[in-house]
Order: C-alpha cells, then structure tokens, then sequence
C-alpha cells in the first residue's frame, strides 16, 4: 500500500481493497477501486465444466474506475463475471478468450469453478480430470480440423534431430525429413502370420 502511494511506477497499482490492519495509513490517501465492469466479446463456445460455465468470447476487457474518479481499462485472457447473454453477474462463470489456453494454467480456471474437493479423489487426480474436460473444450473452440493438427504436431514433438517435414503412408510408414539433411523410414513391424495358433 506504501508502494501505491509513493511509488514511481511505469504503471498504475492501485489495491482492490485495502485490508483493517492498514487503517493507521490512511494519510497515505490511497485510491481504490469503486467500480469493475467486464464487456465480453462474441461467444465462440460455451461448456459446463466441473461447477460453472467456461465461455469462450473472441474478446474480453475490464475496466476499472477508482474513488480519485480515474479509469483503466485493459485487455485480458480470462475474466469471472457477466456473461454475454446474461443481464446478471455470475460468480460461477469463467469468461476465456482463446488466448487462455496458452496464457493461463488449468489450475487457474480449476480454482474459479470449485477446485479441489477433499471428499473426492486425489488433488492430483481432480486436476487430471478437469483438465481432460478442458482440452475437450480447447477442442470445440478450435474445430476439429484445428485440433486434429495439434494432436499430429504433439506426437511429432520429441523428434530428434529436429525434423523438417514427415509424411505418413496410408500403410502406416512414416518417412521424417530432418532438418540437417537426414532422412529415417519408421515401418509399421511385420507381422508373421504363419507361426499363429490354429487351433
């Protein structure tokens, strides 16, 4: 809080709240924040997931007017609050834009729809689950084409020498093209049919 109110900073920091323990610092007449509003963008998808909603919105800014009258608002990747088609608030909505994926942890999501529960399984195994339902979701937003691409490009990721190009035959074999110039043939491996058990 002192920081806020003497520091010299490139950006705005302004507390959310100020907590009873800083009341001896009211000289320090610090600003906060008397207003938040989030405008949701287009929905791409909308999911229930774990205990809420996720929606995907192709864009999401909030901004913030504080008690001293200024503004700021800023872009982000995901917000709890109103969605697009809602008139209400809605404390169990996760608003993401497709940038999230990347930006932000499943855990952060995992957190603002119930998290953990400790009558359940394992924090481990929870967060396994729900990140499962959330790649499905990845999915819908994506398309399945986009998807499908991903799922190639993550198989081919431990490849090395890094690799140029790879093609795939309908009979299974896998031809890489390395980028120092090496070529290596990955056949499916055959299978001898005539030691197979007739009985």
């Amino acid at each position: 809080h002192l920081l806020a109110a003497l520091g010299k900073l490139d950006v705005p920091f302004i507390p959310a709240c100020i907590r009873k323990e800083y009341d001896g610092y009211s000289w320090a007449s610090l600003p906060t924040v008397t207003r938040v509003e989030v405008a949701a963008g287009k929905e791409l998808h909308r999911d229930w997931l774990w205990s809420g909603t996720v929606t995907c919105v192709d864009s999401l800014r909030i901004t913030a007017q504080t008690s001293d009258g200024k503004i700021f608002a800023s872009s982000v990747c995901m917000a709890i609050g109103q969605e697009p088609s809602a008139k209400q608030a809605c404390e169990d909505c996760v608003l993401v834009t497709p940038a999230a994926e990347e930006a932000v942890e499943d855990s952060a999501i995992w957190f603002h729809l119930g998290g953990w529960y400790d009558d359940g399984d394992t924090y481990e195994t929870q967060l396994d689950q729900f990140a499962e339902d959330l790649d499905r979701f990845w999915a819908h937003v994506v398309g399945p084409d986009e998807h499908l691409r991903r799922q190639v490009l993550r198989g081919l990721d431990g490849i090395r020498p890094a690799w140029r190009s790879v093609t795939i035959s309908k009979d299974g074999i896998v031809t890489v093209h390395h980028s120092d110039g090496t070529v290596r043939r990955l056949e499916p491996p055959s299978r001898d049919t005539s030691s197979a058990d007739t009985d």
